[in-house]
């Protein structure tokens, strides 16, 4: 079988059956504006641990660097250098943390999405249900799963199960956004309506006052920094003096000869274009609501003494091109940009001020909230639990996964290969820690050195030394597209036997 055909086989199987169809609460920002960064030392009142999940939206790595307060309040806690969106694209992320699955067994790509993953029943076995049988009380607020409330499957009424209390929508942004608000479909786009960063901070504030007396699972899923990166009004001065979009070394990269041809055909980009740095500066923006909520429900738990029993972990759903390899504002890529997002840990027994660089992906989550929640998960998960990692003396990283696939399927409907729209053709690979290899359905091949070739520069796939090991990672590869649960698990520590 060809690496082609591969694709189509195991990432695609699913393909057919979707032609079928301001402010906060006052209290809480007074709250905030007095106390600052509230302390973690608090009392603790609820056996089971708290668990709060704050999920952005295409944010990149170099956007940490603008969110102050989320800095503060992470340093509590542990930073993964190597948190991997094996598919960089919105739905296959949110399928991977709610089921603990690899797309290729959520079967998300690009042409997919919340059909999908209801015509598959993968809701009724999902974090929040596996949570709430463990005796959780479980709310969602904000974007759910691509297609959601625009499908023809279920009426905009539809709840999930898993969720005591449902905010969900399909891609709230702005000032502009409806939600589901338990089974009521609520419209916010009259003139006063709060922006949809502050309208979750007030339900998820809401909700702990409400359920702070149980253990809570809090899936917040803002869409900042997605574009078209709506600010609150309050921050729309704001970054100003920002007068350049982030330019890594492979920022408009001189020579691409050595990457494939949708990338070759692309021109170098202007560095500093008036609509790309207003873009970069309204993502920044947003990414300051963001700080707003997480300060509202890290002041509620306060507030009720429990903050000293939650974990907190931030992660974006995929990364973000400001131009790297000449990419603009783009996902979907096999380059870190993408593939590597922001993600921070925190909460009881979490060394403070710590780095990891073990690979981990956003599989990992379900396995891990079920650890500290003492729930039982199927068999059918392919990812591990962090907890291992975030002890003050974590697991040799050679005990640790040695490797990660990566995919992604190009969309079959609306191909944009072109100067506006990037989108590669479709591939498979694998991260390891020690290289980066992309075998694309054009049968054209990329192979990067992690230590010796950071950000992916100059690729090795053309070099004769090289010509055995490639082999043998697209083996690897390959045998990633038919694991499930502890077979993945098991590959991801070694290749399989001949």
């Amino acid at each position: 079988m060809t690496p082609a055909e591969l694709l189509l086989t195991t990432y695609l199987p699913m393909t057919k059956y979707l032609l079928i169809s301001l402010s906060i609460v006052a209290a809480t920002l007074v709250s905030m504006s007095t106390q600052g960064a509230p302390s973690i030392s608090q009392t603790v009142t609820v056996s089971k641990p708290n668990i709060v999940l704050f999920l952005v939206d295409d944010m990149a790595t170099a956007d940490v660097k603008y969110m102050r307060t989320l800095s503060r309040l992470a340093r509590a806690g542990v930073r993964f250098s190597r948190f991997v969106a094996p598919t960089p694209w919105c739905a296959p992320s949110r399928a991977s943390i709610l089921r603990g699955q690899y797309s290729s067994n959520t079967h998300q790509d690009i042409d997919s999405g919340f059909d999908t993953f209801h015509l598959l029943r993968f809701e009724k076995e999902t974090i929040a249900v596996w949570l709430q049988r463990a005796g959780y009380t479980t709310g969602l607020f904000g974007k759910y799963i691509n297609g959601y409330m625009e499908s023809e499957l279920v009426n905009t009424r539809y709840v999930p199960p898993g969720w005591n209390e449902w905010y969900g929508g399909p891609q709230p942004e702005g000032y502009n956004f409806t939600l589901n608000e338990n089974g009521t479909v609520v419209e916010y786009k009259e003139p006063g309506s709060p922006h949809i960063d502050d309208k979750l901070a007030s339900l998820a504030v809401d909700f702990i006052d409400r359920h702070y007396s149980v253990p809570m699972f809090l899936y917040i899923a803002s869409t900042s920094a997605h574009s078209p990166a709506v600010p609150a009004h309050r921050y729309e001065g704001m970054f100003l003096d920002v007068n350049s979009v982030p330019q890594s070394p492979s920022f408009n990269e001189e020579d691409v000869s050595d990457k494939p041809a949708y990338i070759q055909k692309k021109p170098k980009i202007p560095a500093n274009a008036d609509e790309r740095l207003q873009l970069f500066r309204n993502r920044l923006r947003t990414l300051l609501s963001v700080e707003d909520l997480i300060k509202a429900v890290t002041a509620a738990l306060t507030k009720h003494s429990v903050l000293n029993n939650t974990y907190f972990v931030f992660v974006s759903d995929n990364g973000w091109h400001y131009g790297e390899h000449r990419i603009t504002d783009a996902k979907f890529t096999p380059y870190e940009a993408a593939n590597i997002v922001p993600a921070w840990i925190w909460g009881p027994g979490i060394p403070a001020n710590s780095s990891r660089d073990y690979l981990v992906a956003n599989s990992d989550l379900a396995q891990t909230f079920a650890e500290w929640a003492g729930a039982q998960v199927p068999s059918f998960v392919d990812g591990r639990s962090l907890v291992p990692l975030l002890r003050s003396e974590p697991m040799p990283i050679s005990e640790w996964r040695q490797a990660l696939v990566l995919s992604y399927q190009e969309d079959l409907y609306y191909p944009f290969p072109n100067v506006h729209n990037p989108w590669p053709p479709s591939y498979i690979g694998l991260l390891t820690t020690a290289e980066k290899y992309i075998h694309y359905n054009t049968s054209e091949r990329e192979l990067y050195f992690n230590a010796s070739d950071p950000y992916e520069m100059e690729s090795q796939h053309e070099n004769p030394l090289w010509k055995n090991k490639m082999q043998k990672l697209l083996l690897w590869t390959r045998a990633f597209g038919h694991c499930r649960g502890e077979t993945c698990r098991e590959l991801d520590k070694a290749p399989p036997a001949k």
